[in-house]
């Protein structure tokens, strides 16, 4: 069992169907969690309740934030290999850098990667073929889109047996 925090945006339902139609044909997770960004990669070594406590310490001084994003791109998974699809918001970056790091202080400092850049993200697609991946991005930003949304809580989830689970949600202040 592994333990996460994700945030599952607010957006609207013709970005979300946008986001889903290349899904489903690209990425293996599409049935087993929706689209998210990890603030908390997956980590063993605390109790449901200890690490729902811990995050709930760290969540605390953390506002609401609303995002943007015009483009996809393209990304190599240092751990996989695998070549990724991510779209990557240009507005609101900040806030999800932020939100991340102030998640892995405390006792889950030990755990921040900081020789590996966080970069906030939502993947739509994912796979050994670099060529496949460059060509959906340039597919993708052919036409010009726009998906705005807003941040308004976070998921403390369990991944086990292929399955995420959301263990608690704490919403973000307003």
């Amino acid at each position: 069992m592994k333990l996460l925090v994700l945030s599952y945006p607010e957006i609207a339902d013709h970005n979300l169907s946008f986001i889903q139609q290349i899904r489903s044909r690209q990425d293996p997770l599409f049935s087993v969690v929706a689209p998210h960004f990890t603030l908390v990669f997956p980590l063993s070594g605390f109790s449901e309740k200890e690490f729902a406590d811990e995050i709930a310490i760290q969540v605390n001084n953390f506002s609401r934030f609303t995002f943007t994003i015009r483009k996809a791109t393209l990304h190599k998974d240092e751990f996989t290999g695998e070549w990724l699809v991510f779209l990557i918001p240009h507005e609101g970056y900040s806030g999800f850098v932020q939100l991340h790091d102030g998640l892995y202080s405390g006792k889950l400092e030990k755990y921040h990667r900081r020789d590996i850049d966080y970069i906030p993200h939502l993947t739509v697609c994912r796979s050994d073929d670099k060529n496949h991946c460059m060509q959906l991005v340039d597919q993708i930003n052919a036409s010009p889109f726009i998906i705005q949304g807003q941040i308004t809580a976070i998921d403390l989830v369990k991944h086990e047996n292929n399955t995420v689970t959301t263990l608690k949600k704490i919403n973000l202040q307003a």
